[in-house]
């Protein structure tokens, strides 16, 4: 009795203090789990059948596509609004960008409040053969952000309308408009332990010799056949003693992923070079989770053992 009303005394009733804890306990827990993001690997994951299960029966469906030829997705976009590369369009009833750079996204909004993203492109390579990352995230607000950027696309507008692109422990940029380099620096800048990456491509002169001057430790996959791009970054990085590696796989390791102190993914559409942080249309993604880290973390190893040196 007498805690009691020394409880009361204090202003603090039972109630009050229940909810503190329960707020202390939802700050922390918020910081481990982002619970409205699925995450799968192409080809270990069927990403085909995620793919259509997620949109299956929508009511709206809004789609950019850099490149699609896996019919059983292509029968499901009948009603749906979906803008694609120019070069990939074959004829279809689709509208197609006007830029000469590419549009180099694949992501789907359905219904207004999930998103469907990542690396792959529906196509029979991006599922079953190439190294992929397939995102499908469920909110509501992600989902007003990409269908701002999605009708900018579709009628061809020029950033009419301004994009809230911060949600707690996810960023979304998009490219070339949010300086998406400029975004993987200020990560790469505030590594305190590692950084791992998995890249089809990587020329950006910035991104590489930002990773060579943290000193910190550093292990990479590029694709074997972008080795000897003209302003390839692989030898560079090999000549700073970077444990970087090609692919072995006889296809494309075509992830577009960061892992920072394995707690921070960046990932989506964009390779690390410069016409996909200055020409191609492109969407960025940066989630700082440890568990969503831990997933691609576990891909990165695999990738990585079974990854050779020059």
């Amino acid at each position: 009795m007498n805690s009691k009303k020394h409880l009361l005394k204090t202003g603090f009733s039972v109630s009050t203090i229940f909810l503190i804890i329960l707020l202390i306990l939802s700050f922390f827990s918020s910081n481990e789990s982002t619970t409205n993001i699925e995450v799968y690997f192409c080809p270990k994951d069927n990403c085909e059948n995620i793919f259509i299960k997620t949109i299956n029966n929508s009511k709206t469906l809004d789609c950019a596509f850099y490149d699609l030829n896996l019919k059983s997705i292509e029968q499901q976009l009948v009603n749906a609004r979906v803008i694609m590369e120019k070069d990939n369009l074959n004829n279809r009833n689709f509208k197609s960008d006007k830029k000469s750079s590419y549009m180099h996204n694949k992501f789907c909004i359905i219904n207004k409040t999930t998103v469907i993203t990542g690396s792959m492109n529906p196509t029979t390579n991006g599922a079953y053969k190439n190294n992929n990352n397939l995102l499908i995230i469920n909110s509501k607000e992600i989902a007003k952000t990409y269908t701002i950027e999605f009708e900018e696309l579709y009628y061809n507008k020029k950033n009419e309308k301004s994009k809230i692109t911060n949600y707690d422990n996810i960023q979304i940029f998009f490219c070339p408009e949010d300086n998406c380099a400029n975004q993987i620096l200020k990560e790469i800048k505030s590594a305190q332990q590692s950084i791992y990456f998995i890249t089809f491509s990587f020329t950006h002169d910035l991104i590489a010799a930002s990773i060579v001057s943290k000193k910190l430790e550093v292990k990479g996959i590029i694709e074997n056949s972008q080795r000897n791009v003209i302003n390839s970054e692989y030898q560079y990085l090999l000549n700073n003693t970077m444990n970087v590696k090609l692919d072995s796989n006889p296809n494309n390791m075509h992830h577009k992923v960061f892992i920072i102190d394995n707690t921070t993914v960046i990932t989506g559409s964009m390779n690390p070079t410069k016409n996909g942080d200055t020409k191609n249309d492109e969407n960025l993604i940066i989630i700082k989770d440890k568990i969503i880290a831990e997933k691609y973390l576990q891909e990165f190893k695999e990738l990585f053992s079974n990854s050779k040196l020059s």
